[in-house]
């Protein structure tokens, strides 16, 4: 450590005391209590300082500093879990549109210098140009207007800029500054993804986002829990649960595609059918039953 040149003892009403400043190391992201030591005779002895009665009293686990070590995110860190793209009144659409991000890992995250963009419209986009530090394990909402119009949210995030979350065919993408794709949600207008009016679309909330395609829009379903003026979503809080997928549409493409052209010993195996749609088939698909 080294004397802070900046430090006025008798400014700061301290006279007796002294300010350090040091570079510290950590073995890996996470939360961090802190204190200090110093010697004043070479390292034969040593006093312990904390933020509470400094070296009076040596140590205080209770009055430790906290650092919190951060790191950005990789691909796999990230998951959409929850997008309003079109509230109901009387919040106005631009104002109530909003969006969650799950954190998968179990280390903070710093989201500084993250991109969120439209899929397609090269111009819709915005970056998080200060810090924001997503909890292990936690959510972040992001919202196109401010809490005295967009229900009270509460958001993480305000964002400006030209980026909307259309109520038809649309989708949102998160890059990191180099432009890798951390993740994207595409939804289309009903075919696949809800579509609602007032609800969220959330990722269902039985389904562990790290282990889930959250890019299937049959996992999607509508918010249910009432959180204002009428609107329906959990934002920063987990997903209620979605009804399982209809395995109607699924089974027919099987029965209809797939007759007669995976048989004999070059068979199609299909895995695990069971934790996407419950109820699916092999039919008359050739499939192993």
């Amino acid at each position: 450590a080294e004397p802070n040149p900046g430090w006025d003892a008798a400014e700061r009403g301290e006279p007796n005391n002294d300010e350090y400043r040091a570079a510290l190391t950590a073995d890996a992201p996470g939360d961090y209590a802190l204190a200090y030591r110093f010697s004043a005779d070479g390292g034969r002895t040593w006093t312990l300082c904390d933020s509470g009665e400094g070296s009076n009293d040596g140590y205080q686990p209770a009055a430790a500093g906290a650092v919190r070590v951060t790191r950005a995110p990789q691909a796999g860190d990230l998951a959409i879990t929850e997008i309003m793209q079109n509230p109901g009144a009387p919040i106005d659409d631009a104002d109530g549109e909003w969006f969650e991000v799950a954190n998968l890992t179990d280390a903070p995250l710093q989201l500084q210098g993250l991109v969120f963009a439209d899929d397609a419209t090269a111009n819709e986009r915005f970056t998080i140009d200060a810090s924001l530090v997503l909890a292990p394990a936690g959510y972040a909402v992001f919202a196109r207007g401010d809490d005295a119009v967009n229900g009270g949210l509460g958001a993480d995030w305000v964002w400006s800029g030209s980026l909307s979350l259309g109520n038809g065919d649309d989708g949102l993408v998160i890059e990191d500054a180099e432009g890798n794709v951390l993740d994207q949600v595409i939804w289309d207008d009903g075919d696949t993804f809800p579509d609602p009016t007032g609800a969220s679309m959330q990722l269902g909330g039985r389904r562990d986002p790290a282990a889930t395609d959250n890019a299937f829009g049959p996992f999607w379903c509508e918010g249910d829990v009432a959180y204002a003026d009428g609107n329906l979503g959990t934002p920063g809080a987990p997903n209620t649960a979605c009804p399982d997928p209809d395995p109607q549409p699924a089974q027919q493409l099987l029965d209809r595609d797939c007759t007669g052209c995976h048989g004999g010993s070059g068979g199609l195996s299909v895995e695990n059918l069971g934790a996407i749609a419950p109820g699916i088939t092999a039919g008359n698909s050739g499939l192993p039953a």
